[in-house]
């Protein structure tokens, strides 16, 4: 993101602040969108930074929640998707959120 004076001796991080607010760019809907009509609702665990939902979503699904730990990835995550995942999915509080119904799809990590 350039901030405004950032660029020095020029006017041009004031024009490109003013351009990104008139294209609502500041407002975090997140870049990855869902299906609007779906062939199946899933969730995301062991989210990460989403690329597994990526995928989901290219074949029509809609993720209806989502959980990861790791604080990064999960601003990541939120900057991708305009929602920050659940941490830990077994608390009483968040038990609530998961629907009834949901497929289950697998992606494993790529991570060692």
């Amino acid at each position: 993101m350039i901030y405004k004076n950032e660029i020095k001796g020029s006017n041009q991080g004031e024009y490109l602040e003013e351009k990104a607010a008139q294209y609502c760019l500041f407002e975090n809907s997140g870049t990855f969108q869902t299906a609007l009509k779906p062939k199946f609702t899933f969730i995301d665990l062991f989210a990460g930074i989403g690329g597994f939902r990526i995928a989901m979503q290219n074949l029509g699904g809609k993720c209806v929640i989502s959980s990861e730990w790791d604080e990064k990835a999960k601003q990541t995550y939120e900057a991708n998707f305009g929602e920050v995942p659940f941490g830990d999915i077994t608390l009483e509080e968040t038990k609530q959120y998961i629907p009834k119904q949901f497929d289950v799809l697998c992606g494993f990590s790529l991570s060692k």
